[in-house]
C-alpha cells in the first residue's frame, strides 16, 4: 500500500468522521487495547448537530475542491459520494469512533468504528487503494483481514479495526491481539473508559501518565519527586463540550490503584473548599481572581518528603523566600488584579494564624513602617504595601494601601462567576473581555492570525476551578448566542 493510499484511507476515515452520527457503544471498544498511552473518542452526531457543517454549502465546495486538487478516478468519486452522502461508507452512523495510539511517540495505534452495511465499506476501502498496491482480504476467525506495508485491516460483522504498526509483520501481530481481546480485558473493561463514558463530551480524550512518564526528559529535581507519587498507576481524562455560549472541559485523575488513593487522601489535608470571605477584597469585575484555601505547614511537611523540593523553590529566583511565606499561610487566600494602567493593581489578602508572617515578610524584603502594622517597600523596582488587620495578612501594589486594604465595592462576591467559586477546591477567573479593552491588547493585533484575534475577542470569561480534589473544569464563555462550534465552523468556513 502506497503513502498515497494511506492518506487516503486518512481522508476518508475524516469525512467519516464529520459526516457521521454518533451514540457512545462498548461493544467493540473492546479492541482498544487496555494499555494504550492515548485514546480519543468522537462524538459525531453532536459534532454535526452543534456546528451545522452539513448546511454549511462554503465548506462543502471547499472539501469537494480540495478532494478535485489531490485526487482523480474512483478515489474522487467516493470521496464526493462520501461528502454528499456519508451512508455510502457503510459506517454505522449511530456510533463512536475511536482512535488511539499505544505510546507517546505516535507511531503504533488504531482505529475501530461501528459498520451498517460491510460491503460498501469494503467497497470505498478498495476505492481508497486504487493505483496503489490492493488489499487482498482473508478470512480468520469470522473477519476479513488484510494487511500491506504499516496497516492491517480488519472488516467483521457491525465493526471494522484498523492497526498501525511499524511494519505490515508488526501491524499483523498487533490486529490479532486486538482482536483476542473481550469485554473484560480490553479498554472497555477499565476505570479510565468508564470515567470518559461520564464526562459525556463531544471529545473524550485519556492519557496514560505511566506513558508519558517512560518518555523521561525530566529535570532530575522533578523525576525524583514524581518518583513519590503513585502517579504512574493514574489516566488523565478530558472531555470536551460545545455548548452555546461557552466550551467545557472537564478533566479527571483516574486509578484503581490503592496506593494514588491513600495519595490523594493524604493530599486533601493540606486544602479546604474557597468559602467566599475574602472576595470583598477582589473588585466585581476584576481582571483576573484566584481563590483557594490552604494549610501552609501541611503543604510544607508534604513537600519536604520530596528530595530536592528546596532547590526547585530556590529556582524560582524569586527576591523572597517562598517556602517560609507559605508555611505561615493558614486558610483562605485571594488574589485579585482589579485593574491595569502603568502597572497592574493587584492585592493579596490570606488567612495567617500569627503575624510571625510579618516578622519574615520585614526581614526579606526590609520593609518601611508607614502606620501601626502597615509597611511599604520596593521589590524589583515595584513598590508593595503590606500588612496586617483581623488576622489576614494582606500584600497590595496600589498606593491606595498604603494606609490599609480596602474592601471592593462593588466587590467579586457581586460577580455572577462567585457562585461557582464558593464550594471549590480553587478558583481562577480571567475576565478577557475587559482585557481586550485594555490599549496594551490593541497589539496583539497585528502579532496574531486574524481568525485568531477575532476568536479571542468572542471570549468574554474564562473559569478553571476543581469541583473535587481530583477532579476540574474549565468553561469559556463567549459572547456568541450560537452554539461555540457553529461559530468557530462559521469563521473558517467564511476563510476558505
Amino acid at each position: 500500500m502506497k503513502i498515497k493510499s494511506l492518506l487516503l484511507l486518512a481522508v476518508m476515515t475524516f469525512v467519516i468522521a464529520v459526516t457521521s452520527c454518533s451514540k457512545k457503544r462498548a461493544d467493540y471498544v473492546q479492541y482498544v487495547p487496555a494499555d494504550a498511552a492515548y485514546v480519543m473518542s468522537l462524538n459525531v452526531q453532536s459534532l454535526l448537530d452543534k456546528s451545522g457543517a452539513l448546511d454549511n454549502q462554503r465548506l462543502h465546495d471547499a472539501m469537494v475542491e480540495s478532494a478535485s486538487q489531490e485526487l482523480s478516478g474512483r478515489s474522487l468519486d467516493m470521496v464526493k459520494a462520501l461528502i454528499d452522502d456519508p451512508a455510502e461508507s457503510g459506517v454505522e452512523l449511530g456510533s463512536d469512533i475511536y482512535f488511539w495510539m499505544d505510546d507517546m511517540r505516535g507511531g503504533t495505534g488504531g482505529i475501530v468504528l461501528g459498520l451498517k452495511d460491510k460491503g460498501k465499506f469494503m467497497s470505498m476501502l478498495d476505492a481508497a487503494t486504487e493505483g496503489g498496491d490492493k488489499l487482498t482480504f482473508t478470512e480468520q476467525n469470522g473477519c476479513d483481514v488484510a494487511s500491506a506495508d504499516e496497516v492491517a485491516v480488519a472488516v467483521g460483522e457491525g465493526f471494522a479495526l484498523m492497526r498501525v504498526g511499524s511494519d505490515a509483520g508488526q501491524a499483523m501481530e498487533s490486529l490479532k491481539a486486538s482482536l483476542s481481546a473481550d469485554g473484560e480485558s480490553g479498554f472497555a473493561s477499565t476505570a479510565a473508559f468508564r470515567e470518559m463514558s461520564a464526562l459525556k463530551g463531544d471529545f473524550g480524550f485519556m492519557y496514560s501518565m505511566k506513558a508519558i512518564l517512560a518518555e523521561g526528559g525530566y529535570q532530575p529535581e522533578l523525576e525524583e519527586m514524581l518518583k513519590q507519587i503513585p502517579i504512574d498507576e493514574v489516566d488523565v481524562i478530558a472531555g470536551l463540550t460545545f455548548d452555546k455560549g461557552k466550551v467545557e472541559m472537564d478533566c479527571a485523575y483516574c486509578s484503581d490503584s490503592k496506593e494514588w488513593e491513600e495519595w490523594v487522601k493524604k493530599s486533601s489535608a493540606t486544602v479546604d473548599k474557597v468559602s467566599g470571605k475574602m472576595m470583598d477584597y477582589v473588585g466585581e469585575d476584576a481582571l483576573g481572581a484566584m481563590f483557594f484555601s490552604t494549610h501552609g505547614k501541611e503543604v510544607m511537611a508534604l513537600l519536604s518528603q520530596f528530595p530536592g523540593y528546596s532547590e526547585m523553590f530556590d529556582q524560582l529566583g524569586l527576591p523572597f523566600d517562598l517556602k517560609q511565606l507559605l508555611s505561615t499561610i493558614d486558610g483562605q487566600v485571594a488574589i485579585g488584579v482589579n485593574s491595569f494602567s502603568i502597572l497592574p493593581e493587584v492585592v493579596l489578602c490570606a488567612e495567617v494564624t500569627s503575624d510571625d508572617i510579618m516578622r519574615t515578610v520585614n526581614a526579606q524584603i526590609g520593609g518601611t513602617q508607614v502606620a501601626e502594622g502597615k509597611y511599604a517597600a520596593s521589590v524589583e523596582m515595584v513598590p508593595v504595601y503590606y500588612g496586617m488587620e483581623d488576622g489576614m495578612f494582606y500584600a497590595s501594589l496600589s498606593q491606595s494601601s498604603r494606609e490599609g486594604v480596602k474592601k471592593a465595592d462593588p466587590s467579586f462576591s457581586d460577580n455572577p462567576h462567585a457562585a461557582t467559586a464558593k464550594g471549590s477546591y480553587g478558583y481562577i477567573g480571567i475576565n478577557v473581555k475587559s482585557l481586550m479593552m485594555l490599549p496594551q491588547m490593541e497589539a496583539l493585533r497585528g502579532e496574531m492570525p486574524s481568525q485568531a484575534f477575532v476568536m479571542l475577542q468572542s471570549i468574554d470569561y474564562v473559569e478553571l476551578y476543581g469541583y473535587e480534589l481530583t477532579k476540574g473544569k474549565l468553561v469559556i464563555h463567549t459572547n456568541s448566542e450560537d452554539n461555540t462550534l457553529r461559530m468557530v465552523t462559521e469563521l473558517i468556513a467564511s476563510n476558505l
